[in-house]
């Protein structure tokens, strides 16, 4: 087990408005471990249900959540910053994950784990992924296609409920891996400075006052987000 920022092993957790950076360690069955956050099954008082996650900045970090605990249910991620090394979530029985507004960078390299979302078992793992950014290497794919793997590895999420997310990738035309949802975009969501981690938005970014409401009230900057109509797209209201 790499280093890991926060666990959790109990239910009705909050973790929020945290900045963590370089979680993590190469080596191990899958070439990399640890990160930010993790439900972690392997102690005997685990109960993985109703823990909230919501207005964290996470940098170079190898992974921001992983649920590895059996039956983890009830479990929101919203309006966090991911700009790290390897996954965004991942696990293995995961019921009611609600991801809302996040804004999700995949582009740092050694990218060891090549998924935003990965599961051990699909037949088990229902997402709700919406209002979020996804800006993500060319070979790297959001959700599928899903392939049954033979054993025990790690897949591609395939089909989950999906809506009014911005998709972009360099050098990638297809970064979904599945049908778009409703209200999906592929587009350049215009960060105001990518170079230098200003992933705020510029005044055009398609990202504005695409979204839907999900009962959140402010970004990860603490600005409200329900006085300009719609919310926007991602982590930060223009």
């Amino acid at each position: 087990m790499g280093p890991i920022a926060i666990m959790v092993v109990t239910p009705y957790n909050e973790i929020s408005w945290n900045r963590i950076v370089n979680y993590g360690s190469y080596g191990g069955p899958y070439g990399s471990d640890g990160g930010v956050i993790e439900l972690d099954g392997v102690d005997d008082a685990f109960d993985g249900r109703n823990v909230s996650i919501h207005h964290n900045i996470s940098i170079n970090n190898h992974g921001f959540l992983e649920l590895a605990g059996r039956n983890v249910d009830s479990i929101t991620v919203a309006y966090n910053l991911s700009d790290d090394r390897n996954q965004f979530i991942g696990g293995g029985s995961m019921k009611n994950i609600l991801v809302l507004n996040n804004t999700v960078i995949r582009t740092r390299e050694p990218n060891v784990d090549r998924y935003i979302f990965w599961t051990f078992n699909r037949d088990s793992t229902f997402l709700t992924v919406r209002n979020n950014i996804f800006v993500i290497a060319k070979d790297i794919k959001v959700f599928g296609p899903y392939i049954k793997p033979v054993g025990h590895k790690r897949a591609m999420v395939g089909e989950q409920v999906h809506d009014h997310n911005l998709y972009f990738s360099f050098g990638n035309t297809n970064p979904i891996g599945i049908a778009a949802g409703k209200g999906d975009k592929i587009a350049d969501p215009m960060f105001i400075d990518f170079g230098n981690q200003n992933f705020r938005l510029q005044q055009n970014s398609p990202a504005i006052n695409a979204g839907v409401k999900t009962g959140y009230t402010e970004d990860l900057d603490g600005r409200s987000v329900t006085g300009n109509g719609l919310p926007d797209i991602g982590a930060f209201e223009h």
